[in-house]
């Protein structure tokens, strides 16, 4: 993965326009809001855990169907778990930066469909320790600090001396 330099945190819905832009609808490679909701996660995670800052300041939270941004979430609801078409978004206004650094992700979560990411982020620290006792089908507005998400990219995706 690239690694950024400091930058000025990125508007939350030009990083959902990009990774729907780069979605093929009606393939493995599409976008519903579900994927979208994780794509936005891992990249948040990703992006602290290299760089120790944040790609974007809206909150994530831990809600029944995983970690969710609450306005992303808001903006593309309509499509409920259809794939969200490319056509209906604005082009994003990103740095070469961070197009750079979302290719990365895209690359490494493209083919998984939403369902499958919602189940990877329920076996994951962050996601299961926000929601705790909670029963599967409770909901929940609850934060997912970023710093955790950090911390829980760094001791399990990167080696050590990475």
């Amino acid at each position: 993965m690239r690694t950024l330099n400091e930058i000025e945190k990125t508007n939350v819905k030009d990083v959902a326009s990009y990774f729907i832009k780069l979605s093929n609808p009606g393939t493995e490679t599409s976008v519903s809001n579900l994927k979208l909701q994780k794509l936005l996660y891992y990249a948040q995670g990703f992006h602290h855990a290299i760089n120790e800052q944040e790609l974007f300041e809206d909150r994530i939270e831990a809600w029944v169907h995983g970690p969710v941004v609450p306005s992303v979430y808001q903006e593309y609801k309509k499509y409920n778990f259809r794939d969200i078409p490319p056509s209906d978004v604005d082009a994003p206004q990103l740095s070469d930066e961070v197009t750079e650094f979302l290719d990365d992700i895209w690359s490494l979560m493209k083919n998984f469909s939403g369902k499958e990411l919602e189940e990877k982020t329920h076996r994951e620290k962050p996601w299961k320790d926000i929601r705790g006792d909670l029963p599967e089908f409770v909901y929940t507005n609850t934060p997912i600090p970023v710093d955790r998400i950090s911390k829980y990219f760094k001791e399990n995706y990167f080696r050590k001396g990475d």
